[in-house]
């Protein structure tokens, strides 16, 4: 009489048990390419109203700025983004072996949470370099960089993981072997260190990329084309001064950090004192120019607040190497719009405007929200709100 239970499940071999768990991983891997590849496509075939409409529905991992940063960046990313995902993948397909014994539902759903946590964990060490960098650079606690770029990061990892992630389950999930393979738990421990050493190198990319982005300075080619329309190195009108107001001479113009979320861009511009105390007030003054040397004309909307700062313009006492930070705001141009490839950056209207490259979808007529000046460490405020 045969002991044999038909329903009993059937051990897999060593390199059959792996084998599954890779398919997994690797499939999980070419998801963040191919959400990325869906998203790019969506941008460059269709208007720009149709784009922001399905942005929500076609979530990626990849942060939105490695596209404005310099070689090697961009690569470099989602090189670590693209390991962190398979990496992470293989320890959430080994834990659903493990805690269920056979295959069904319940091993599906958990690999299918399992892949939304290992996402939002990428995109969090992604985030984590960026807001490390905004601390060391404005002081504070990051808060307003969480709150503008790291939680729609966030949540588009969740919006990923739910359709991606249930792509991946609903393909290979069933791949998975009834059992973890045979010596799993030997490679666990190094397998976690390493998944944790690749999180800690996508946070590095992604601090060096933002600082790439700062201060990458781009040589032109002179243009084909005569500058028929150039933007003016001094404002029209000039601000009224007031005793205190800092000398221009006194201040250097910056461009900080740069991102882009749900369609949204966002530049912060920076003003350092120099010299010794003195006072900044009022907003930011802006000009435009396309690569020809053209001027690009946004419609500016002054006083809108960021986190609660720069909505209203008030005066700032600079002590030496102290600086006042102002943030602007548009929606992104559509594919073949004339866009900005430099910025042209005065502490107040009147004073000499300084030059700084940088390439910017902002176009003709898009509305520009921009802040007055405030303080760079007003993020240090005990709510969190800078």
């Amino acid at each position: 009489m045969s002991d044999h239970r038909p329903d009993a499940p059937r051990p897999a071999t060593p390199s059959r048990a792996w084998r599954g768990v890779g398919v997994v991983a690797v499939a999980s891997g070419l998801a963040v390419i191919l959400a990325e590849l869906l998203r790019s496509l969506v941008r460059w075939v269709t208007p720009i109203t149709v784009t922001r409409a399905l942005e929500s529905s076609t979530p990626t991992l990849v942060p939105a700025h490695a596209g404005y940063t310099v070689a090697p960046h961009p690569v470099a990313i989602v090189g670590w983004l693209v390991l962190a995902m398979v990496l992470g993948a293989v320890v959430v397909a080994l834990v659903a072996c493990s805690v269920t014994r056979r295959p069904g539902r319940a091993r599906l759903l958990l690999l299918w949470l399992g892949l939304v946590l290992v996402a939002l964990v990428a995109v969090g060490s992604a985030q984590a370099g960026e807001v490390l960098l905004t601390i060391e650079q404005f002081g504070g606690r990051g808060g307003s960089h969480i709150r503008l770029f790291t939680l729609p990061a966030l949540a588009d990892a969740v919006r990923w993981g739910l359709l991606w992630g249930g792509v991946v389950v609903l393909t290979v999930g069933r791949l998975l072997p009834d059992r973890p393979p045979r010596r799993a738990w030997r490679v666990a421990v190094p397998l976690v260190v390493a998944w944790v050493g690749v999180l800690v190198l996508l946070g590095s990319a992604t601090r060096a990329a933002s600082i790439s982005a700062q201060t990458e300075v781009v040589t032109r080619p002179t243009p084909a084309v005569a500058v028929t329309d150039p933007p003016a190195e001094v404002a029209g009108e000039a601000e009224p001064s007031f005793y205190g107001r800092c000398e221009p001479g006194m201040l250097t113009m910056e461009l900080g950090g740069f991102d882009a979320a749900s369609g949204r861009r966002y530049l912060s511009v920076t003003a350092t004192n120099d010299g010794f105390a003195c006072t900044v007030a009022g907003w930011p003054d802006l000009a435009f120019a396309d690569a020809d040397g053209n001027a690009v004309r946004p419609d500016r909307v002054d006083g809108v607040s960021s986190g609660g700062f720069g909505g209203t313009p008030e005066p700032v006492l600079l002590e030496s190497g102290e600086s006042v930070r102002a943030e602007l705001t548009w929606r992104g141009a559509g594919a073949g719009a004339r866009t900005v490839a430099e910025v042209l950056l005065a502490p107040w209207a009147g004073a000499q405007r300084t030059r700084l490259p940088i390439d910017l979808d902002l176009e003709d007529g898009a509305e520009l929200q921009v802040s007055a000046w405030f303080p760079s460490d007003a993020g240090s405020a005990p709510d969190g709100s800078g």
